[in-house]
């Protein structure tokens, strides 16, 4: 196998983890979106599944997998403080709450009669109990998004940079041409 065969496959293997990694942070914007456009209260039965989903799909490429394998840590770079450490709490949400049951963190909680649950318009009328779950406050969703937005941005510069690679080196008369990067 040639220099230039071994580099081509790395392009492609790249390319495709960029290709998928990108397809998952744009999910986890639209998350982003749904909670802003439609959700007001902590307490809305929509409110958890999509903010879970924002968490599975941001976090996804930055661990480790068997096909891509995880982002390089350039991926986890951002301009502020603000943007990095959204981009933390979220990883760090996937590796406790959502991908793992960390009992440290899902502790149990007792609810006393009469207690009014916090961001929600709920009272409690009797004794109640809960297991502890990792919340996003509403007005950190802009900034979550914010960060997708920041990363689709440069996925797209690389992933542009390695079709200008790849592109040329394929022979795509016949149109799309699917390629399964386990095999290469």
């Amino acid at each position: 196998m040639t220099k230039e065969n071994i580099q081509f496959k790395q392009k492609v293997k790249e390319l495709h983890k960029l290709a998928v990694a990108r397809l998952d942070i744009i999910e986890a914007q639209a998350a982003c979106q749904y909670i802003i456009d439609n959700i007001s209260d902590l307490g809305d039965p929509l409110y958890y599944p999509h903010s879970v989903t924002l968490v599975i799909c941001y976090a996804r490429p930055f661990t480790r997998n068997n096909v891509y394998g995880a982002l390089g840590n350039k991926w986890s770079e951002f301009p502020n403080e603000p943007v990095a450490g959204m981009h933390k709490q979220l990883i760090d949400a996937r590796n406790t709450f959502v991908a793992h049951s960390d009992g440290s963190v899902r502790g149990l909680q007792i609810i006393p009669k009469g207690y009014s649950v916090p961001g929600t318009k709920y009272k409690i009328d009797g004794y109640s109990c809960q297991v502890k779950k990792f919340y996003i406050a509403l007005e950190n969703f802009p900034l979550a998004k914010a960060n997708c937005q920041y990363l689709v941005s440069r996925m797209n510069d690389e992933i542009k940079e390695l079709l200008n690679y790849v592109g040329p080196q394929l022979d795509l008369s016949n149109g799309p041409l699917e390629i399964d990067v386990t095999h290469l």
